[in-house]
């Protein structure tokens, strides 16, 4: 039903952005407070957070990732990689060359710290230990040295 003292749906988006720009222009921002405040706000906010992600140690700088302030508890993992390194234990049996190569990497590796000892009874208070579980990439019938 059209009546004749209604609005034509034109003059209605019209006053509405009338409104709009009316709103804008009376000093109503985006923020709360006036832009200027509210940046120099997000300034202190990023510097605090530089501060408390920066540290200065004797070999440099260490920072962490701002964004990473929750840590969830990490699993040591150390039943998982006693398990798979005990299956490879098992299957290594068969090819004692294999296991002898095997070991070669392995000793190599703990010469050059990528592997390292940590004993169960006392672990190092400043640090997390997680242990990997074990996964061979052996090429059987390349002559290079296979990775383990």
């Amino acid at each position: 039903m059209i009546h004749e003292d209604d609005e034509p749906p034109e003059d209605d988006d019209k006053s509405k952005w009338e409104k709009y720009y009316q709103l804008e222009t009376a000093g109503i921002h985006e923020y709360g407070n006036s832009e200027k405040e509210e940046k120099d706000r997000l300034i202190r906010k990023s510097g605090d957070i530089l501060n408390r992600t920066v540290e200065r140690r004797s070999d440099g700088y260490y920072v962490r990732l701002p964004w990473k302030d929750a840590h969830m508890l990490l699993l040591d993992n150390y039943s998982t990689a006693i398990r798979c390194l005990e299956n490879i234990w098992c299957s290594m049996q068969k090819d004692q060359n294999l296991l002898q190569r095997y070991d070669a990497v392995f000793q190599e590796q703990i010469l050059l710290n990528i592997l390292e000892d940590v004993p169960k009874s006392k672990p190092p208070p400043e640090r997390r230990i997680h242990y990997l579980p074990h996964q061979a990439v052996m090429t059987p019938r390349n002559q290079q040295q296979s990775s383990v």
